[in-house]
């Protein structure tokens, strides 16, 4: 049903190496809408406001992708977030064949091709979102008491773990530490590593 719920849809999603980020699902687009559903739709896009990245999903199959494309990043521009890092995802690949894929060209700069209905081009989605939603954390060693296993267990549950190693004053973890996780346990970092 066109329109059944303007309400987005948010997921949590976990990489294969802990590394977790929210998803949310707004509506899609449809240029020419009556005003007041205009701002209804804006209305479901405050989300945008606080996104990490955007993610244009559009249905290369479709002769008009184009149009469909600069129609979603206008309304984007009128909520004032056009200094968003982006994606654009062209989906649909498996509805073209080669020649016609190679036709499209890369017209943006930073996209990438999918079939979400066979899998094609996923991974390769979800490595340039990690790319960029995860390109302010950075690596750190922290010496974690064994008091501490609240700790561990949230770091080794929710980033990216690359070593471990129990020596006599507590657990030596070398971990992806995101910005608000390294401030968190700023005194378990070794001394050397809290210049950086």
């Amino acid at each position: 049903m066109l329109f059944a719920t303007l309400d987005p849809f948010h997921r949590k999603i976990k990489l294969e190496d802990n590394l977790e980020f929210i998803l949310i699902d707004t509506v899609g687009f449809v240029s020419k809408l009556p005003h007041d559903l205009v701002e209804s739709f804006k209305s479901t896009l405050e989300e945008v406001e606080e996104a990490s990245l955007l993610l244009y999903v559009v249905d290369i199959s479709r002769e008009d992708y184009k149009h469909q494309l600069k129609v979603t990043r206008n309304v984007v521009e009128e909520l004032n977030v056009k200094d968003t890092p982006y994606l654009v995802v062209f989906n649909k690949i498996d509805k073209l064949s080669s020649e016609e894929l190679e036709k499209t060209g890369d017209i943006f700069e930073k996209s990438v091709y999918i079939s979400a209905i066979e899998g094609e081009g996923i991974g390769e989605l979800l490595k340039e979102i990690e790319k960029e939603i995860f390109k302010t954390s950075k690596e750190v060693t922290l010496l974690i008491p064994f008091s501490r296993g609240d700790i561990s267990s949230y770091i080794l549950a929710s980033t990216r773990v690359m070593q471990q190693e129990y020596t006599e004053e507590g657990l030596l973890e070398t971990a992806f530490l995101k910005p608000e996780d390294l401030e968190k346990y700023r005194q378990f970092i070794r001394e050397d590593e809290k210049k950086d």
